[in-house]
C-alpha cells in the first residue's frame, strides 16, 4: 500500500527556501555619464552647471552633483552610481533654479528623464539659461487688477514668505463677503515679472473674468518658502542624502546616492 507524505504545515519555510529567499537579486549600482557637450555662449564655465535630481531632493547646490570641466575645449562631465532599474529624472543648471537650462525660446523644459540600465552615457545639450531668457524678455508685469504682497514671518517655520493677496473689481466699495480661493506657489501665479521662467498661471486674469460674471472672489496666493526649500514644500520625492565622492579622475567628478533614513 502507498502512503503519502505528511502535509508541511502552512507557512514553514524549508532550509532550502530560505538559503533561496536570502539568494533573490538585489538591484546593482550601474555608472552615468553626464556630459555637456554644448551650453549658450561663452559666458559661463563649463564647471558652474550643476545637478537637480530626484536623488538629490531636487537640490542643485547638494554635494557631489557639479559638473567638472576638463582641458580647454573639453566638455564638462559628471559620473554618477545609481541602483539599477531606478527612473532617474533631471534638470541642469548654472547652481540654482533661477538659472535653470530652457527651450530656445525661454519656456520651462520638461525633466530629462533616463532609466538606468546598466551603464549609459548621456551627451546634453542646453539650449538657453533660465536667468538668460529673462534678461532678453521684458521685465514688465502682468498683473490684472489689484495684488497686494504681505510679508509673513512663521515661528513654526522660522522663516518669512511672500503672501499675495489677489482683490476683485470695486472691493473696497462693497460690503459684501467674498469667497476666499487659497493657492500655493503664490508666486507664479498673477505676474510674469515674477513667476519661474516667466510663466504665470493667469489666475488673476481668470479672476477678474468671473468677478465680471457676478462670482467674485479673492485669491490667496502662498509663496514657497525662498531657495530649495521651495522643493521640499512641494515635491513628492524622499529627501536624499548628498552623494559623497568615492573616486575622481581627470575632468571628473564621481558620486555615489543613498537614500536618507529620514
Amino acid at each position: 500500500m502507498q502512503t503519502s507524505s505528511p502535509a508541511r504545515p502552512r507557512g514553514l519555510r524549508t532550509a532550502s527556501g530560505l538559503a533561496l529567499g536570502l539568494l533573490a537579486p538585489v538591484a546593482l549600482a550601474a555608472r552615468l555619464t553626464l556630459i555637456v557637450a554644448a551650453q549658450p555662449g561663452d559666458a559661463h564655465a563649463p564647471s558652474t552647471v550643476t545637478l537637480g535630481a530626484n536623488i538629490n531632493a531636487w537640490d542643485p547646490t547638494a554635494s557631489g552633483f557639479a559638473f567638472e570641466a576638463g582641458a580647454p575645449g573639453q566638455a564638462a562631465r559628471l559620473v554618477l552610481e545609481i541602483a539599477d532599474g531606478t527612473l532617474l529624472e533631471f534638470k541642469l543648471t548654472r547652481g540654482s533654479w533661477a538659472r535653470v537650462e530652457t527651450r530656445a525660446d525661454g519656456s520651462p523644459l520638461p525633466n530629462r528623464r533616463h532609466r538606468m540600465r546598466g551603464d549609459a552615457t548621456l551627451v546634453l545639450r542646453v539650449a538657453r539659461w533660465a536667468d538668460e531668457a529673462d534678461a532678453k524678455r521684458s521685465t514688465r508685469h502682468t498683473v490684472t487688477g489689484r495684488v497686494d504682497t504681505l510679508k509673513v514671518y512663521s515661528p513654526q517655520l522660522d522663516n518669512t514668505r511672500d503672501v499675495l493677496v489677489w482683490l476683485p473689481p470695486g472691493y473696497e466699495q462693497r460690503s459684501e463677503a467674498y469667497a476666499v480661493l487659497y493657492m500655493h506657489d503664490g508666486l507664479n501665479l498673477f505676474d510674469v515679472a515674477t513667476s519661474f521662467v516667466g510663466q504665470e498661471w493667469r489666475v488673476d486674469e481668470s479672476a477678474d473674468a468671473e468677478a465680471r460674471r457676478g462670482r467674485g472672489l479673492i485669491v490667496v496666493g502662498i509663496g514657497a518658502a525662498p531657495g530649495t526649500e521651495r522643493l521640499s514644500e512641494y515635491g513628492p520625492f524622499p529627501r536624499w542624502n548628498a552623494c559623497k565622492p568615492v573616486a575622481r579622475a581627470s575632468a571628473t567628478a564621481t558620486s555615489s546616492c543613498t537614500r536618507s533614513s529620514r
